[in-house]
């Protein structure tokens, strides 16, 4: 009966703390009255531009609202229903307005929402927050490896810290831990100093990540000469399917929403250290030293075969059938989409890995490989509902979130027979690894 109860006063503060917002107590009205809305409209309706911000919004709704598996909008579970009689009742009549009554009264003043993601490391200071506190915002972390937050009031942090979402590990003095539990959702550990050996590798993998990625701009200073501007635009002779990329000490981004027929280069370059471009029969290979480039190619190109070393390299592609990538003390960012059968691996040493991928539907074998050796690696994979997911983290310390299991592997019990099979394998020795996949109904 401890137990049960003690769960059930969690769920109430829990349910509480979501309908703390007006903007999450929006979404409930808004699906009780229309029934059924998908997130573009549920953002339209709430005045929400920021998607990662609405998305934290939606986690806090958890168990309150959830998704149609037939058309995939949201919609109110029981005690989505039961929260929204108690937003009536403690309104009052004054409040259910009708539609035109709402257009004339003005909007409730929420506070901004500063949403910090995609970090290896993040240090919330007391001067950060004090800054917040003053300029009347809030504060979203979300998408980290590592979480430091200084000493600070009680009333401070709960004031400014909007939430904690999708970190793996969170720092935080013994008196705010209860600040930071109420708040946060999706992170693997919370504790003061490192959490024995498991956060100590973690910490160490973090720290030797920033080390090799700080040298970054040193490296490109030894370079003497100035740095120029070019814009080079390489004509290809024939349609080509295959490009190989190579980056040292170099800052590089690239997409494949270029023109057919050519290869678009734009950065800066320093004296004699101009980006080499070749054409061969079906392959276009490009390196670039000590730069910064935008390299965008066209859309016919999906095979991929990247180098980086001691570089940061950013690529957002779609339609890839081949993606390889050997990293050296880098920083890789990747945002791939409308994957079908792909292969993908990742070979990382003491490098930042994060993605974002997404499949369509699709009949075949998919792979996400990464070998690792001290680094860190976070996945978001997105897979249609026939997908079947094998999935397993090998070597190195992590976690796999999908659906409701945090675990270190999983299989479909249907894998074998399915159409179509996505593998996501990790080993990464000595490293830290997050992968979360979710499956959308389309």
């Amino acid at each position: 009966m401890k137990n049960s109860s003690s769960k059930s006063s969690n769920d109430i503060e829990r349910y509480l703390k979501a309908l703390a917002h007006p903007i999450r107590r929006e979404v409930i009205k808004a699906l009780a009255e229309r029934r059924q809305l998908s997130y573009s409209e549920l953002m339209k309706i709430t005045g929400v531009d920021d998607s990662g911000t609405f998305a934290f919004h939606i986690k806090m709704l958890q168990g309150l609202v959830e998704k149609d598996p037939v058309s995939g909008e949201y919609r109110l579970t029981e005690k989505g229903w039961r929260a929204y009689e108690v937003l009536k009742l403690l309104s009052g009549e004054k409040e259910l307005r009708s539609e035109e009554e709402k257009a004339l009264a003005p909007r409730e003043r929420t506070k901004e929402v500063v949403v910090i993601s995609d970090r290896i490391s993040f240090v919330l200071t007391r001067k950060l927050a004090e800054q917040l506190k003053k300029e009347g915002k809030k504060i979203l972390l979300t998408d980290m490896i590592d979480l430091t937050i200084e000493e600070m009031p009680e009333e401070l942090l709960d004031e400014v810290l909007e939430g904690i979402a999708d970190v793996l590990t969170v720092h935080v003095p013994r008196e705010l831990r209860h600040i930071v539990e109420l708040k946060s959702k999706d992170v693997l550990f919370i504790g003061g100093k490192p959490l024995g050996f498991i956060s100590g590798i973690i910490r160490s993998v973090v720290e030797g990540v920033a080390k090799s990625l700080s040298s970054l701009p040193k490296i490109m200073m030894v370079h003497k000469g100035p740095r120029k501007h070019l814009k080079i635009i390489e004509p290809l002779n024939k349609r080509i399917n295959k490009i190989s990329i190579q980056a040292d000490a170099s800052r590089i981004e690239v997409s494949n929403d270029g023109e057919e027929g050519q290869v678009l280069i734009v950065g800066d370059f320093f004296e004699g250290s101009e980006p080499v471009i070749k054409i061969s029969d079906d392959k276009c290979s490009i390196e670039v030293v000590s730069g910064s480039a935008e390299i965008k190619v066209p859309p016919s190109i999906n095979e991929y075969s990247v180098l980086v070393d001691a570089s940061a390299f950013n690529a957002k592609l779609s339609n890839v059938k081949q993606l390889t990538i050997d990293s050296d003390a880098s920083g890789i960012h990747l945002n791939l989409e409308d994957l079908s059968e792909s292969t993908i691996h990742i070979n990382s040493d003491s490098s930042a890995i994060t993605a974002v991928i997404s499949y369509r539907k699709y009949s075949g074998r998919s792979s996400v490989v990464v070998d690792g050796d001290s680094s860190s690696v976070s996945l978001r994979i997105s897979i249609p509902e026939n997908t079947a997911l094998n999935t397993v983290i090998e070597e190195g310390h992590g976690i796999i979130e999908y659906m409701d299991l945090s675990t270190r592997s999983y299989k479909d019990p249907w894998y074998d027979e399915a159409k179509s099979k996505l593998d996501v394998i990790i080993r990464n020795s000595d490293g830290a690894s997050k992968v979360r996949i979710n499956k959308r109904y389309i």
